[in-house]
């Protein structure tokens, strides 16, 4: 089996490739930090930067990122790499596609917000919903039988179940927004 763009399994890395301005391929904007930040300052509802964390997680992975807190939705979405019908369309639809499971984080300042839902199939459920949250580092992961937890700062784990799925992780914000990768990678271990 063959994953577009080069998105091999076993190579999750903190870094964005495949980015795209409003879901249209554009590899050369919108990235700093070598690869680690996605960014868009275009304002209000401008141009807003889509992108992929290189790799998928077909089991166990671990992930951690800090969401921008400016007017735009900041994001970053897990799903079933299944559920992504091609690169350049990438949706924050996704995450709550019939079949497969997935997650959203989205934050931001206009709103003074911080929501995280999971989805199962066409269902999405608010898990949850505070204050926004500004330069906090945020962590997910998924142990080896399949359970994801996440923990937003220094607040307590939170355990969402059990999602299964091949995972890629995306950003599909609106500008102004962020979100920067602190780590990525698979873990045959398992995350604690």
């Amino acid at each position: 089996m063959s994953y577009p763009n080069s998105l091999f399994w076993d190579s999750l890395e903190p870094k964005w490739v495949n980015l795209g301005i409003n879901q249209t391929l554009d590899e050369k904007v919108f990235t700093s930090d070598y690869g680690t930040k996605i960014t868009s300052q275009n304002g209000n509802n401008g141009a807003s930067a889509s992108g992929r964390v290189k790799g998928v997680a077909p089991l166990a992975f671990v992930v951690s990122f800090k969401l921008g807190y400016q007017w735009g939705w900041s994001s970053f979405y897990a799903c079933d790499i299944k559920a992504i019908p091609e690169i350049g369309s990438i949706s924050g639809g996704h995450f709550v596609t019939s079949g497969y499971n997935g997650m959203r984080f989205i934050n931001n300042s206009s709103n003074n917000k911080l929501e995280i839902s999971k989805g199962v199939g066409t269902t999405a459920t608010l898990l949850t919903d505070i204050t926004g949250v500004n330069d906090t580092l945020i962590t997910m992961w998924r142990d080896t039988s399949g359970v994801v937890k996440y923990k937003v700062g220094s607040a307590s784990v939170v355990t969402v179940g059990t999602l299964t799925g091949d995972w890629t992780f995306f950003h599909a914000g609106q500008s102004p927004c962020s979100c920067q990768m602190f780590q990525a990678h698979n873990d045959s271990r398992g995350a604690s």
